[in-house]
């Protein structure tokens, strides 16, 4: 759980969606990890 204030990264792809005839973009999130937590 991340509480109000916690910093993270994210490491995500940017996608298109269609759904029922609509198109948006979605951010489909690979990895995420603490800030500066040093891991690779």
């Amino acid at each position: 759980m991340v509480s109000g204030g916690t910093l993270f990264d994210v490491c995500y792809t940017i996608e298109e969606n269609e759904f029922r005839g609509r198109r948006t973009l979605q951010l489909n999130i690979k990895d995420i990890k603490p800030a500066g937590s040093g891991e690779n």
